[in-house]
């Protein structure tokens, strides 16, 4: 019926699935910053989660309550009452974020004053042990007040995090949406990995015939930058390997960016060298190279005809297992208009061939799927031949799916 239908259903989700059955509470505070209230609610719903807002008077002023509505849901509340919602709503949250924070309510919270809504539901929420995430917002001399710094510091203490603000024309401003939402779900993701060490290769490389014309694939590196993305968010020391990717990872991730396939080669051997416990190649390394590259543009005015001797390029993953005989590798395998038996047989053949511990396979002819997409369609098998997971999904849900099943492996070795 009409009455049981949630416009929030059409959003719910469609990011990932990261947040869901995760309440938190959104408190904005007075700051310019404020309008950006209902952009973030939303982006945090499309992962999942429920988002409930106090607004504080001041954050009135920049965004309006029947705005802050329309993004949550109707889920606003306009002030405490009667049912006591700073004791009873705020022990339901899983996650209180005071975004934008101002100088005035850091503050208020670091010394107990609670005079307002917003304040009196951080001072409820300390109490219960609830974490709690401030993203501050001010001008820099307010940022570099020593009082101002006493009291982060005396937050800081008691378990509350904060998002660094960018500095800018003499301005301490909200990070970028996006960075806000990923730093909310890590604090919210299970830790299953922490104390692991894991590297990961993504993106395709490029080989060049002349200073401006290469060789490439079309791989997005998408699915290699969310496993290290979801595999930093569930608490492993993650270094990524990156070639020619389309999208900008993870600002915390530490990344380094190379561009031929002997320099993804050399980056991932000499990265395993300093000790690793899980590999996961998610590249697509270009696998030829013109075996002679000209120094200057080749004028085609001047040639009919251009012929290139192509060599091979060296292999990484295959070298990464005779290199480091116990280390952990997962293997991504890219086939072409195969059949799911063909899919499940040539998985099983490459997986022989080196002796990975896992194998990923997937046929980038399917539609919607595999290179350049948003969703893929993959399976996994085990060093047994085992298949673990076959399906479709975003690619980034696929990511946490995998590094689960990874996970679940490699500790059971």
């Amino acid at each position: 019926m009409y009455s049981e239908w949630d416009p929030l259903d059409e959003i719910r989700y469609t990011y990932g699935y990261e947040l869901k059955d995760k309440k938190i509470l959104l408190i904005p505070t007075g700051s310019i910053a404020a309008f950006k209230t209902p952009e973030l609610v939303r982006l945090l719903i499309r992962h999942g989660a429920d988002v409930y807002i106090l607004p504080s008077r001041e954050a009135l002023k920049y965004v309006s309550i029947d705005t802050l509505k329309w993004a949550s849901g109707g889920k606003v509340l306009d002030g405490f009452t009667y049912r006591a919602e700073h004791i009873y709503m705020i022990k339901d949250m899983d996650l209180i974020a005071v975004i934008p924070a101002t100088a005035n309510i850091i503050s208020k919270a670091a010394y107990g004053i609670a005079d307002t809504d917003a304040s009196l539901a951080i001072h409820s929420a300390m109490g219960y042990g609830k974490p709690i995430v401030m993203a501050p917002v001010m001008h820099i001399n307010m940022y570099r007040n020593p009082f101002y710094k006493e009291a982060v510091n005396r937050l800081e203490e008691y378990g509350v995090k904060f998002i660094a603000p960018d500095i800018k024309e003499d301005k301490a401003k909200l990070r970028d949406l996006n960075y806000i939402k990923s730093y909310l779900i890590s604090i919210l993701t299970d830790k299953i990995l922490d104390g692991l060490k894991i590297l990961v290769s993504a993106g395709p490389t490029i080989e060049y015939i002349d200073p401006v014309r290469i060789i490439t694939n079309k791989s997005s590196g998408k699915m290699g930058v969310y496993i290290a993305e979801e595999a930093y968010m569930m608490g492993a020391k993650v270094k990524l390997i990156a070639g020619n990717i389309s999208i900008n990872p993870y600002e915390d991730l530490d990344v380094t960016y190379v561009e031929t396939t002997e320099e993804m080669y050399y980056a991932v051997m000499e990265e395993l060298s300093n000790g690793y416990d899980i590999f996961i190649s998610a590249s697509a390394p270009v696998d030829y190279r013109p075996s002679t590259t000209e120094k200057n543009k080749i004028e085609s005015i001047e040639r009919n005809r251009l012929d290139l001797e192509l060599i091979l390029t060296p292999k990484i993953v295959s070298d990464a297992r005779r290199r480091f005989e116990k280390l952990f590798i997962v293997s991504f395998k890219a086939l072409y208009n195969v059949s799911n038996d063909e899919l499940y047989k040539k998985a099983l053949e490459h997986l022989k061939r080196y002796g990975f511990d896992v194998v990923v396979a997937n046929d980038v002819a399917r539609k919607g799927v595999g290179f350049q997409s948003d969703e893929n369609e993959i399976l996994i098998i085990d060093s047994e031949g085992n298949k673990l997971f076959y399906g479709r999904g975003s690619k980034r849900v696929l990511a946490r799916k995998l590094l689960q099943i990874v996970n679940q492996i490699y500790r059971s070795r």
